[in-house]
């Protein structure tokens, strides 16, 4: 479920920089890396032994995982703020 959703957002993100597709379908799947990473750390709970490092290991991949998607949606937002720079570049340049 984690590499599906992965795949997807790699995919949305390939086609986004491509100018095929819009950043709403990229944060929709990075949410859904986040989500399926939050399903596999329940069944890691309900698995795992609370203290055990099989545990301490899942935790840590969460964060991980979750710190991965969280500097993705700002690289998103970073590019639709080049975007709208350059866009306004180019209005003033054809109105002057």
């Amino acid at each position: 479920m984690v590499a599906a959703a992965t795949h997807s957002m790699c995919e949305a993100a390939n086609t986004m920089v491509q100018g095929n597709a819009s950043e709403e379908k990229l944060i929709a799947s990075a949410k859904g890396v986040a989500a399926s990473t939050a399903a596999l750390l329940v069944a890691c709970r309900v698995k795992a032994d609370p203290g055990s490092k099989a545990m301490q290991d899942c935790r840590s991949v969460f964060r991980i995982i979750i710190m991965m998607v969280m500097m993705m949606m700002i690289i998103i937002i970073i590019i639709i703020i080049i975007i709208i720079i350059i866009i306004i570049i180019i209005i003033i340049m054809i109105i002057m």
